[in-house]
């Protein structure tokens, strides 16, 4: 009697509900953000996270979608079984389900503000605090807020390239104005922005452009983060080849193009606020130190 007991038992927990996997030691967190999936994973929270925005850019596919700003995906949220939840929803309210759930299951839910170089560099050292326990910071994190310092330092003759005009567009020429941590980075590098009053984002006629009169033109176009940089490496595109992308842009009589001081820059991260804007802050260096000598 006893063997046939065991033996319905075995049977039972064979036949029954799965565990799930064993997950990652530690925090299990969702980024509901791409910016802040970056951030965590140079952070070194990479494996933490269990969970990710539907238009993430770095993360394994093997991770699984939770949705995004416009529709949260709560079966995939509550499966990952997260302790953390990152969000980076800007002026609009958090979906009260998803606040409601985050208490009732006693998830840290934290909205990130990622709008100013300032921003970044605060949600860094506070997203690696919450997740480490220590006031301080860890080593690892500590490190990359220093890369970041480091990346903006200002370099002396980059005044002299004159007055450099930032697109994130062509099709109009959209320009990153006051406010916007591109042109934030712009200025902290030394050098002199084209539009100095005005929106972070403004989109302008060719005649706006012909009138600012640029000495020298940065477009940032993002590439699919699949597709090999246009110069070959991580390196602007300068000179020729990049006034060729510029459409009506390259035939205005303006210094810019006249002197040939255009520069596209196709990092596939160059639009997302997080700890990546090094990579563009590098970019962006290197072109205004070619400009420069």
């Amino acid at each position: 009697m006893f063997g046939w007991t065991l033996l319905a038992s075995l049977l039972s927990g064979a036949c029954g509900d799965p565990k799930p996997p064993p997950g990652p030691a530690g925090p299990r967190i969702v980024a509901l953000s791409p910016a802040v999936a970056i951030i965590l994973r140079d952070l070194g929270y990479q494996k933490q996270i269990v969970g990710r925005h539907a238009s993430d850019l770095i993360l394994d596919e093997s991770v699984s979608i939770c949705g995004d700003q416009n529709q949260i995906d709560y079966e995939a949220l509550i499966g990952a079984r997260p302790t953390h939840v990152f969000t980076q929803w800007g002026t609009r309210n958090l979906p009260e389900r998803l606040a409601s759930l985050a208490a009732d299951k006693n998830w840290t839910l934290r909205e990130c503000s990622l709008l100013s170089l300032d921003d970044i560099e605060r949600e860094t050292h506070e997203l690696d605090v919450a997740l480490s326990g220590k006031p301080e910071g860890t080593p690892q994190g500590n490190a990359t807020i220093a890369r970041l310092r480091e990346s903006l330092k200002k370099h002396p003759r980059f005044p002299g390239v004159g007055r450099v005009l930032l697109l994130g567009g062509l099709g109009p020429p959209s320009a990153f104005g006051p406010g916007s941590w591109h042109h934030q980075i712009l200025e902290r590098l030394g050098a002199k922005p084209a539009v100095t009053k005005g929106a972070a984002w403004q989109d302008l006629s060719l005649e706006d452009v012909r009138a600012l009169a640029p000495d020298a033109i940065v477009v940032v176009l993002p590439r699919s983060p699949r597709t090999p940089s246009l110069a070959g490496r991580e390196l602007p595109t300068l000179g020729d080849d990049a006034i060729a992308m510029l459409g009506a842009v390259s035939r205005l009589d303006i210094p810019a193009i006249k002197y040939k001081r255009v520069a596209v820059i196709d990092d596939p991260l160059a639009l997302t606020p997080s700890t990546s804007l090094t990579g563009f802050a590098d970019e962006l260096g290197s072109a205004l130190s070619a400009w420069s000598r």
